[in-house]
């Protein structure tokens, strides 16, 4: 059987019997993630493994028993790794042949005792601890030197005497220092491809450099580190990881500035975890920093990182899997982050007394999270996963925050950007406004094509200038509330619940039919119908104006289903349609629906001091405009009332309107008159045909 996966592969023998063994056995898989064994696992030919690099991970307490092995990396840099898939916890390594040998092999907790013999490691492999009955090079007695520089990356100022301390392989600290030029010299102990650690000892100022050794025959130089830093940094294999991070540390000195505990890393505060150029960091566990700077690669995976200070990925690159969560909790604000064109998973902001801005463009392939805290900023922001939540502030005065995909919008805290856009235009999703904030837009906000946004019941701020609200996409008012505050701003014709224009001296003009379903409150400002419809659907008070209304040549139309007052102002174009008593407030001499019993010649007068009519026509259910029915005249029926003072209007201006079905136009036919029409005595008339009498004919 060959393991030769284009991905991390699990391997299950599934029992000890002989049933359950294999003749011969090859790995040729070289991903990172490797071949994990999960159970005991016997070979009665040849394990083979020749492919560098390569990670092999034995279960932790399992037996692995070979009949003969072939295992090789090749060169110190491409060495295979085997390791137990417990740190500390040993797995059992039975090879039947009695003089095993491997070479260019990364070894770790490896009990090889019921082996035919020693295993042979002494050409180019690596002892990572916990290995027993291996027979490894000896250590070398060789000279570590470099320089300590100051915080200042750029490594043009060193830092002379400062006290020193040094580790190998975790073990116990030596000290020396840095000479009156900032140079160090310091004497080791050390073997193939164990872990250095050199760092400020007992000193109020803090850093380190901690790296993997390559060959150990010769002096090691020009290992140079900064204060304020944690320098991660290898001679030999393609990554640094928290396993090679906890054999370093074992000395458990505080002055280290970084520990491991279980596979969670933690960079201590006031040092900032810094990864050196075309290196990799690969945690393979969960990381904690005082601030992050990439020259290297971060490479996060699918694992969790919280960093108290900023992002810093000027020269170099972070990546991760798909499920990651990077946690900024910076307890001040001026914190930066930047990216350098590397993309987050999932970002969280989370505490009260932070803030946070990104120093370029940004992308999300999750969501965002902002629990607490202030994110402000002019760069650019996208975030595909659909989910921007949380309690804390976004104060964004530039850049386009762009959200796409399915996912929930809004916190308690108010929140402002510069251009809000929801979708990218190339996939159907439904962003829905959640929780109780204000948004504001104070340029513009977007609905692209295939997005919908459902506003909810919430306010929406539109403070820009010229289209300052633009969707192409799908609309969905709901109950919310959209305020126009733009010193000259267009409208969009649309849907709306409630629209509010507020903006002291500025002009707002509608630019599409709209209509307005619960209240349009003219607060501040003006608003310029302009040439369009402007449809009230509201009942009660649809028009509120505390500002100014310019009719232009609109057309405004109350279409509420109960009662409904109409604003006291001028209108171009002034209709009134419903199913209800709309239209009526306490100017309305006589309102009409005709909505009762059909058949029946009881008619209703809906005005506030109701007229008495007697009708010999009828309410019919045959045909109706709005409503149930209608007034159905044939022939000669007709309605009157006593006339009364409410009737008399004067010299002033009045309004009649009507909804009227004629059989045929021929003739003076009145709607609603006052008087004789066709004598000197009738006083207005609303009518039509082609002849009239002895009236005015308007």
């Amino acid at each position: 059987m060959t393991l030769n996966g284009g991905a991390g592969q699990a391997f299950t023998a599934g029992g000890t019997d002989a049933s359950h063994d294999f003749t011969n056995l090859i790995v040729t898989n070289s991903i990172a993630a490797g071949v994990t064994f999960n159970d005991s696992v016997t070979v009665t030919g040849t394990f083979t493994d020749t492919t560098g690099p390569s990670y092999l991970y034995f279960h932790a307490g399992s037996t692995f028993t070979f009949a003969n092995i072939s295992i090789s990396g090749g060169a110190v840099g491409t060495r295979v790794l085997m390791h137990s898939t417990s740190n500390g916890t040993p797995w059992i390594f039975a090879v039947a042949n009695g003089t095993p040998v491997v070479t260019y092999v990364d070894a770790e907790d490896s009990d090889a005792r019921t082996s035919a013999g020693p295993i042979d490691a002494t050409t180019g492999c690596l002892d990572s601890t916990g290995n027993q009955n291996w027979t490894f090079l000896a250590a070398h007695n060789i000279n570590v030197t470099g320089s300590l520089y100051t915080s200042d990356l750029t490594n043009s100022v060193k830092v002379p005497s400062k006290p020193l301390g040094v580790s190998v392989n975790g073990g116990a600290v030596t000290t020396g220092s840095t000479d009156i030029n900032g140079d160090y010299s310091l004497p080791i102990t050390i073997s193939d491809g164990q872990m250095l650690a050199i760092f400020i000892k007992g000193d109020a100022s803090k850093g380190s450099i901690v790296f993997k050794v390559n060959t150990t025959t010769t002096d090691i130089t020009g290992v140079a580190f900064n204060v304020g830093y944690v320098k991660l940094n290898y001679l030999t294999g393609t990554s640094i990881t928290n396993t090679m991070l906890d054999t370093a540390d074992s000395s458990g000195d505080a002055d280290l500035k970084f520990s491991v505990s279980g596979t969670t890393a933690t960079f201590a505060t006031g040092v900032s975890m810094y990864v050196k150029a075309a290196r990799n960091y690969v945690p393979a566990g969960n990381v904690i920093a005082d601030g992050v700077t990439i020259y290297g690669t971060l490479n996060l995976e699918n694992n969790s990182m919280t960093d108290h200070g900023s992002w810093d990925a000027t020269g170099g690159t972070f990546s991760c899997s798909g499920s990651s969560t990077v946690t900024f909790d910076a307890s001040s604000t001026g914190k930066t982050i930047l990216t350098n064109g590397s993309n987050f998973d999932n970002v969280t902001f989370n505490n009260a007394s932070g803030g946070w801005s990104f120093s370029d463009a940004v992308i999300l392939n999750g969501d965002m999270t902002i629990t607490a805290g202030a994110l402000i900023g002019t760069n650019n922001i996208t975030v595909n996963g659909g989910d921007v939540t949380g309690n804390g502030s976004i104060a964004l005065t530039g850049g386009i925050f762009l959200v796409d995909g399915v996912g929930n919008f809004g916190g308690t805290t108010n929140w402002t950007f510069y251009n809000l856009t929801f979708g990218d235009g190339s996939g159907i999703a439904t962003t829905t406004k959640t929780s109780s904030n204000i948004i504001q837009a104070d340029s513009v906000l977007i609905i692209a094509v295939n997005q919908t946004l459902d506003a909810s019941n919430s306010t929406w701020r539109i403070a820009g200038n010229g289209t300052p609200f633009v969707a192409t996409g799908t609309f969905l008012q709901n109950t919310s509330t959209f305020v126009y505050s733009g010193t000259t701003a267009n409208i969009t014709g649309s849907t709306y619940y409630n629209l509010n224009i507020n903006k002291v001296g500025g002009t707002e003009t509608i630019a599409g039919s709209t209509t307005v379903q619960n209240v349009l409150n003219i607060i501040n400002g003006t608003l310029d119908g302009s040439n369009q419809t402007l449809i009230l659907s509201g009942s009660g008070t649809p028009l509120v104006i505390s500002g100014t209304f310019t009719p232009s040549t609109s057309t405004v139309s109350y279409t509420g289903s109960a009662a409904t007052n109409i604003a006291n102002v001028t209108y171009y174009n002034l209709q009134t349609s419903n199913g209800g008593a709309g239209g009526i407030d306490s100017n309305t001499k006589v309102m009409l629906h005709y909505n009762g019993t059909n058949n029946s010649t009881i008619i209703t007068d809906s005005a506030p001091t109701p007229n008495t009519f007697t009708s010999t026509a009828i309410n019919s259910t045959a045909q109706y405009k709005f409503g149930t029915a209608s007034g159905y005249f044939s022939g000669s029926t007709f309605i009157y009332a006593e006339d009364n003072n409410d009737l008399d209007f004067g010299t002033g201006n009045f309004t009649m309107d009507a909804w009227i079905r004629p059989a045929t136009v021929a003739g003076a036919n009145r709607i609603f008159s006052k008087g004789n029409v066709e004598t000197t005595e009738g006083t207005y008339c609303l009518g039509y045909g082609t002849a009239w009498g002895g009236g005015t004919k308007l």
